[in-house]
């Protein structure tokens, strides 16, 4: 992904989107069981690779907070109060 990382406050609002997305993969796998047609399956597919997408954003997320930490933020500070 090419977005920049969130702050480590705004992972509420990330953490909410994985628990939905979650969530979601539990209901269409549900669904998938009881009819294994192709639609259900693909439908199964997107959910879990947009539950993946949205944990691997957070650990880097996480990572480029911890990283930021260790060698100092290397964006640029205003000056001033």
């Amino acid at each position: 992904m090419t977005a920049s990382a969130p702050p480590l406050d705004d992972l509420a609002l990330l953490d909410r989107h994985i628990t939905e997305a979650f969530t979601d993969l539990r209901a269409t796998r549900a669904v998938a069981a009881r009819t294994g047609n192709r639609q259900n399956q693909d439908s199964t597919t997107r959910a879990e690779e947009h539950l993946n997408a949205l944990l691997e954003y957070r650990h880097a997320a996480v990572r480029r907070q911890a990283l930021d930490h260790l060698v100092g933020d290397p964006r640029p500070r205003p000056i001033g109060p």
